[in-house]
């Protein structure tokens, strides 16, 4: 709810948000990153000439070997 509006019985203008633990996105919360795990962000078309493949396997062999 937004700033006034009443969340059942309490007024939400009375909460206060201590920490931002993500966002939303289409109405579902998507966490942000933990800091504490490796964070890996590839964007771009999935097409032959990108060679999208060679990084995914490369990224395969990574995680094979860096697992706990």
């Amino acid at each position: 709810m937004k700033g006034g509006e009443m969340l059942g019985w309490l007024d939400t203008n009375a909460l206060i948000i201590r920490e931002m633990l993500g966002v939303e996105v289409d109405n579902k919360f998507v966490p942000y990153p933990d800091k504490k795990n490796i964070n890996f962000v590839n964007m771009g078309r999935l097409s032959p000439e990108k060679a999208q493949d060679n990084l995914i396997y490369a990224f395969s062999n990574f995680h094979k070997k860096t697992q706990k």
